[in-house]
């Protein structure tokens, strides 16, 4: 899974373009899905994910925790972890890619090309 978006991305705000569904073949609890999580240490928490259960399917969002800043960090990369009702209990992991593109870095300009100044 891979998405863009800019470093001004309102947070708390769930990432537009990236819905992950997440489904498990299995019959009874084997094929629930239990929980679906972000990996452990995923920069310092900045991504977080929304699961929602309906009708037997389950779909998880990427939800922004913390404001971004291309310039310490253009790229995310991180995983969703999803866990079966089963005994042992099976887990699947996704990779999401995170790119984070510059809004506030221009140069400064002048408005025009010729100044006169007598000294």
């Amino acid at each position: 899974y891979r998405t863009t978006i800019p470093e001004d991305y309102p947070v708390n705000r769930i990432l537009a373009g990236i819905t992950i569904t997440i489904t498990d073949n299995d019959l009874e609890d084997n094929g629930n899905v239990t929980s679906a999580y972000v990996s452990q240490n995923s920069y310092n928490n900045t991504f977080g994910i929304v699961v929602t259960y309906e009708d037997g399917s389950v779909t998880a969002e990427i939800i922004l925790h913390k404001p971004l800043d291309r310039e310490e960090v253009p790229q995310y990369t991180f995983e969703i972890t999803a866990v079966d009702g089963g005994s042992p209990p099976r887990n699947s992991t996704a990779t999401v890619v995170v790119v984070v593109t510059d809004v506030n870095d221009n140069n400064p300009i002048f408005t025009s090309l010729d100044y006169a100044f007598q000294i």
